[in-house]
């Protein structure tokens, strides 16, 4: 009877072990908050207004009117140029147009897409025949799992602004880039006096601190499941409702098909980006040694040259551009 009653236990262990191996990414072990699927389940669409108002809030930005989510996929302007696929895609009712990236990796191309995911929500917002002054306000918001700015700040806002140091003058308010490095507010002393406020359930002492940095710290793929219940006992709506979808995915069979489908399109597009990261690396091998083989025929050339060979002969026996040679 002990030995079955133990049989029993192991398999049930062994089936739960299968269980959360099998999915790996969607237990409450094992969830990423700063992966683009959970960040889509807390925080995109027309259902989690709350908590997109209440993340813009907490970085500062006023939205006087309602919120509106749009189709995270933005077609090319041009048939045959490059279209934008957004974690988050909002518009307000107070002329603004925002998106929301989280990132987990640093690529080559990063600022780039910044600027031009700001870019193309302006231009957008324009229809033909009107003038650009009705272009609306693109804010762009970038929370990332990594450090690449030199200031120390975690929360950095960008403008255009006049390069001369001496005069302090915007050209237009209508771009603003906000980054947040998730590092840097790892290390704010703040930051990891509320994680321990939370984890030994003080939640007077919480309370006495919580700020701008609470959204943040319930993003913030470290923080466990069970803090981010702690989190939403303080009382926030948003947070408690972003932890309300966190919860229902995780008891949903067809939500885990979804991330299931996600995850090999994820891996599809990590193959694509490390192909052209290899293609990039190999064109600029090749591009390094043409530049070192060129050298070393200007450096042929000038000794032919200087021994009295003809411009002709020399350009013959190291197939340079005569032109070239004339200049030695």
């Amino acid at each position: 009877m002990k030995e079955n009653l133990i049989k029993s236990q192991n398999k049930n262990e062994n089936n739960s072990k299968k269980e959360n191996y099998s999915k790996e990414g969607f237990t409450v072990d094992t969830y990423n908050s700063m992966e683009d699927f959970w960040f889509s389940v807390y925080m995109v669409g027309e259902d989690n207004k709350t908590q997109q108002r209440g993340l813009l809030e907490t970085l500062g930005i006023d939205i006087e009117g309602n919120i509106i989510s749009v189709d995270t996929k933005m077609p090319p302007d041009i048939e045959g140029k490059k279209g934008s696929f957004f974690d988050c895609h909002l518009k307000t009712t107070c002329d603004k147009k925002i998106i929301i990236e989280v990132q987990q990796n640093r690529t080559s191309d990063f600022e780039a897409r910044l600027l031009t995911y700001g870019s193309k929500m302006i231009t957008s917002s324009i229809q033909k025949g009107e003038n650009y002054d009705k272009a609306k306000k693109a804010i762009v918001i970038a929370i990332c799992d990594f450090k690449f700015l030199k200031s120390p700040l975690y929360h950095n806002i960008f403008t255009i602004n006049n390069k001369n140091l001496n005069i302090h003058e915007e050209l237009t308010d209508k771009i603003e880039i906000h980054t947040l490095e998730m590092p840097k507010v790892r290390q704010l002393p703040l930051y990891n006096k509320m994680k321990k406020y939370l984890k030994t359930k003080n939640h007077k002492k919480y309370m006495s601190m919580s700020n701008e940095l609470e959204y943040l710290l319930f993003i913030d793929n470290e923080t466990s499941h069970e803090m981010r219940k702690e989190i939403v006992k303080m009382g926030n709506e948003g947070i408690g409702e972003a932890f309300k979808k966190i919860e229902e995915a995780l008891q949903d069979e067809d939500t885990y098909d979804i991330y299931m489908t996600y995850k090999i399109k994820e891996m599809e597009q990590k193959n694509i980006m490390h192909e052209r990261e290899k293609i990039k690396e190999e064109k600029g091998i090749k591009k390094g040694m043409e530049k070192g083989m060129e050298k070393e025929k200007i450096e042929i050339a000038t000794i032919l040259k200087n021994d009295g060979h003809s411009i002709e002969y020399i350009a013959k026996t190291t197939k340079l551009n005569p032109k070239i040679i004339e200049k030695l």
